[in-house]
């Protein structure tokens, strides 16, 4: 008998807690979320992937997209830093101005500003911890 495949999770809903420009062009963007108290903060460096929303898009709306479709801008990104006690990550964005998706999104983002997430499997984190 085959056990059909579980399917895919939906991307986890992270909320900004900090947005900053580190340099010119390069911002910091510090998402919190009480999932990353899980995490062994051993992996920063890991792939991530990051679901822009739309601007002026409302949460719920976002929320449906990703559960439903169609599927919003994705972009792949490596996790800067991992801080497990306080449930914060940094991740960095290249500031190329308005003109792609993410470097946009980075640049409106402000403390309360949202997105998808996905990697970093939790069960293999832990695992390896």
């Amino acid at each position: 008998m085959t056990t059909p495949p579980n399917p895919k999770r939906p991307p986890r809903l992270m909320r900004v807690q900090e947005a900053w420009h580190l340099t010119p062009n390069m911002i910091r963007v510090t998402p919190t979320l009480d999932e990353i108290k899980l995490m062994d903060g051993e992996c920063a460096g890991a792939n991530c992937k990051i679901f822009l929303p739309m601007p002026d898009q409302t949460m719920p709306d976002f929320v449906a997209q990703l559960n439903d479709g169609p599927r919003p801008a994705v972009r792949t990104y490596t996790v800067r830093h991992i801080r497990p006690q306080s449930a914060e990550m940094d991740i960095d964005f290249m500031d190329h101005g308005y003109a792609g998706p993410a470097s946009a999104w980075a640049r409106r983002a402000r403390s309360g500003s949202f997105y998808g997430f996905a990697g970093l499997d939790l069960g293999k984190i832990t695992a390896l911890g």
